[in-house]
């Protein structure tokens, strides 16, 4: 046979028999099925089905539909890396929490000034 080594194989380079994107019949007959199915399903019966279903149904059929009309987003690695460091957040008390609280932080011409509820300057 062409194309084929002496044990039956395909030679390297060889490109098949099927030409690329070709469906076998049994795929065709049911993507055909399903078509009919889908173009005799009018829009307002498969609205009002959609509505007669639980809220978490209704947003699993919408979910899983979208992937058909919306391309998938890729997956993005920010460069996060995971580690077993612990990290210690130590909250203010109630009384540095209420000083902080008195604080404003105000934006001016000549840059930022952070004053107290007196308009007192604290920190240059």
């Amino acid at each position: 046979m062409e194309g084929r080594n002496k044990g039956g194989k395909f030679t390297d380079g060889h490109k098949g028999f099927k030409p690329k994107g070709a469906t076998n019949l049994l795929t065709r007959g049911i993507k055909e099925k399903f078509e009919e199915l889908i173009e005799s399903y009018p829009i307002e019966m498969m609205i009002q089905d959609l509505h007669a279903l639980k809220p978490a149904e209704r947003l699993h059929v919408v979910a899983g539909l979208l992937e058909y009309f919306m391309p998938k987003l890729n997956k993005t690695d920010h460069g996060l890396a995971i580690s077993d460091e612990i990290i210690t957040i130590q909250l203010p008390t109630f009384e540095q929490a209420t000083v902080l609280e008195e604080i404003a932080v105000k934006e001016t011409e000549g840059g930022t000034i952070i004053t107290n509820n007196d308009n007192r300057l604290l920190k240059p």
